[in-house]
Parts: structure tokens; sequence; C-alpha cells
């Protein structure tokens, strides 16, 4: 469960909607050396790919 302020389900959020997390490019770095399970890697692939969108160096 994750509370945001002035965001309502429904509203600016579809029920079903997948939320990711803005992590520092340093931690993704540590949580691609570590043993993940393959959820969640796919979801620090996709962050990666988020935020290299926007910085091609970013979590290097």
């Amino acid at each position: 469960a994750i509370s945001l302020e002035g965001a309502t389900v429904g509203r600016q959020i579809k029920p079903e909607q997948v939320l990711y997390v803005d992590i520092p490019g340093d931690a993704a770095k540590k949580l691609s050396s570590m043993n993940l399970s393959p959820d969640e890697m796919d979801v620090l692939e996709k962050i990666f790919k988020i935020k290299r969108a926007q910085n091609k160096f970013w979590g290097t």
C-alpha cells in the first residue's frame, strides 16, 4: 500500500495501473549486481529504460 498526496484511484490513477518508484542511479547500479528474482529484474530493466531515455549514462 502507498499514499500519494493529491492522487485518487479512479481519477489520476487507474486501479490496475503499475507505478514505478524513482530511484537514484547508484542504487539501481547496486541492485543490478544483486541476485534479484526474474520479476524484480524485469522491473529494474524497465526503470533503466525509462531513465536512460532522458540520460543515456544513468545508473552507470
